[in-house]
C-alpha cells in the first residue's frame, strides 16, 4: 500500500490535471472554429433566407424552427461529460440569444443548439465531434491501465522480496516454540544478512542448550554411581534410625538429580502430533489414582484433538498434579474448550499461593515455603517452571489463581484455538520453508 497508493494517486491527479487543461483548450479552439458558421446560419434563417440543403449538408447542420413547444428546458449534459461544460460555456458566450444546448441527443453524439432569432426560435443540430475531441477519457484510461500494470509488476517483485522476510518470521516463531526448520538465504542483501544473523544466533542457542543438557547428563551419571554405592552400603547396615535417615537423604538426593534432568531435557526436540487431550489427562489421573492420590477428572463438552508434543504436555500436567499431591489432600482436573482454546485446570484444597508470590512460583528453582520443603521431601522448585515452559512453547500460557470450589490453588493450562484440529484432517502447525 505504501508503494501503490502514492503512485496511483500521483498518476491520477497529474494525468487528470494535464488532460483536463488540454481538452479545455482544444475544446475552446474547436468551438471558436464553428461559431462563425453557426452565427451565419442563424442570421440567414432569422431573416427568412435559409441556406441551401447542399450548404447545410456541407456544414453538417440540420436546421429546424420548432417554436415554443419544442424548446428544451435548459442545458443538458451527462455528468461524466468532462468537455461538455466547456462546450456549453463557449457557445453561450459566443452566440447571442442562445436559449438551450442539449449534449445528450443521439446518445451524446449530436449537439442541439436552440437560439432566439428575429424570425423565431431556431434549432441547429450538428455532430459533437465538431466541437470536442472524441473519447476524451481514453488518454486518462490508458494512463490508469498502464499505471496499474506497472504497479502489479512492481508488486510481484516486492512480494518476491518480502517472501524471505516472511520465512524468517515463521522460522523465528517456530524456533520460539522449540521447532527447528530449514531456512535458506534468499532475497535482497539486507534480508540475507538478517537471515544469516538469525541462523548464527540459532546455532549458538542450540549449542548452548546442548552443552547444558550434556553437562547435566554427565553430572547425573557421575552422581548416581556413588549414590548407588552409598545406598548399597547403607542397606548392609543394621536397621537403625541413623541408617533410615541416611537412606532417606540418599533418596532425596536421587530425586533432586532426577528433577534436574527433567528440567534439562525439557528443551529436547519432540515432534508435534494430534493428541486427544481428554485421553491424555485421563491417563495422568489414572496413574495418580493408582499411586494413592485422591484425584477426580471432569470433562466439559467435547474438546477437539490438539497438535502438541505429547510427552512434554503430559509432563506438564503430571508436574501440576504432583504439586497438588504434595500440598493437598484432594485434586480435581478439568478439561474444557472455550473461545480462547483448550483449558486444562488442576485444582486442589491445599494452602494455595499468595497473589504476590505467584510470579515467583513460576520461576526456576523457587520454593516459597522452606518448612514444607523439609517435610515434603523431594523438590527443587522446578515443577511449575517446567510446566510453564512447556505450555509457553506451545503458544499458550499457565495461569495461577484460587480455586473457587476447593479453596486451594488452581493452575490453568491454556492452549490457543489455532492449534486445535478437527477429526477430518490434521496438519502440523509449522512446515519446512
Amino acid at each position: 500500500m505504501i508503494l501503490l497508493l502514492p503512485v496511483l494517486s500521483i498518476q491520477l491527479i497529474v494525468g487528470f490535471a494535464i488532460l483536463q487543461r488540454y481538452h479545455d483548450r482544444s475544446t475552446r479552439q474547436m468551438v471558436d472554429g464553428i461559431v462563425p458558421q453557426l452565427t451565419h446560419v442563424l442570421d440567414r434563417v432569422g431573416r427568412g433566407d435559409s441556406p441551401s440543403a447542399a450548404t447545410l449538408d456541407a456544414l453538417g447542420f440540420a436546421v429546424e424552427m420548432p417554436g415554443q413547444a419544442g424548446l428544451d428546458a435548459g442545458d443538458r449534459r451527462r455528468i461524466y461529460d468532462v468537455t461538455g461544460r466547456v462546450v456549453i460555456a463557449s457557445l453561450r458566450r459566443s452566440i447571442t440569444g442562445t436559449r438551450s444546448i442539449n449534449l445528450e441527443a443521439a446518445d451524446g453524439k449530436t449537439v442541439v443548439l436552440t437560439a432566439d432569432t428575429p424570425g423565431g426560435l431556431v434549432q441547429i443540430s450538428f455532430p459533437r465531434a465538431r466541437v470536442s475531441a472524441a473519447n476524451a477519457h481514453q488518454p486518462l484510461t490508458i494512463i490508469v491501465i498502464a499505471s496499474l500494470t506497472l504497479m502489479f509488476i512492481a508488486y510481484c517483485f516486492l512480494r518476491n522480496q518480502l517472501r524471505p522476510v516472511l520465512r524468517l518470521a515463521a522460522a523465528s516463531d517456530a524456533f520460539g516454540r522449540g521447532e527447528v526448520i530449514d531456512l535458506k538465504l534468499a532475497g535482497a542483501s539486507e534480508v540475507r544478512s538478517a537471515t544469516q544473523s538469525f541462523l548464527d544466533m540459532r546455532d549458538r542457542i542450540e549449542s548452548h542448550a546442548k552443552q547444558r543438557t550434556e553437562f547435566l547428563l554427565r553430572m547425573s551419571h557421575d552422581l548416581k554411581t556413588p549414590l548407588s554405592r552409598i545406598r548399597y552400603g547403607l542397606s548392609l547396615l543394621d536397621d537403625s534410625d541413623d541408617a533410615r535417615d541416611l537412606l532417606r537423604d540418599v533418596d532425596l538426593m536421587d530425586g533432586m538429580i532426577t528433577e534436574s534432568l527433567e528440567f534439562a531435557r525439557n528443551g529436547a526436540k519432540e515432534g508435534y502430533q494430534a493428541v486427544d487431550p481428554v485421553a491424555l489427562v485421563q491417563d495422568v489421573v489414572t496413574a495418580a489414582s493408582l499411586a494413592g492420590q485422591s484425584i477426580t477428572c471432569r470433562i466439559d463438552g467435547s474438546p477437539h484433538a490438539v497438535m502438541m508434543r505429547r510427552a512434554s504436555m503430559r509432563r506438564a500436567v503430571e508436574n501440576l498434579v504432583s504439586n497438588a499431591a504434595n500440598y493437598a489432600t484432594q485434586c480435581r482436573v478439568t478439561v474444557a474448550e472455550s473461545a480462547d482454546g483448550l483449558l486444562v485446570s488442576i485444582e486442589d484444597d491445599g494452602p494455595g499461593i499468595a497473589i504476590e508470590d505467584r510470579p515467583i512460583a513460576l520461576q526456576s528453582f523457587q520454593r516459597l515455603d522452606k518448612a514444607r520443603r523439609a517435610v515434603r521431601g523431594v523438590g527443587l522448585g522446578l515443577g511449575l517452571s517446567i510446566a510453564k515452559d512447556i505450555v509457553t512453547g506451545h503458544g499458550g500460557s499457565l495461569d495461577l489463581d484460587t480455586s473457587p470450589d476447593l479453596g486451594g490453588l488452581r493452575a490453568t493450562l491454556r492452549l490457543p484455538m489455532g492449534d486445535m484440529v478437527g477429526p477430518e484432517g490434521l496438519e502440523p502447525p509449522t512446515k519446512a520453508l
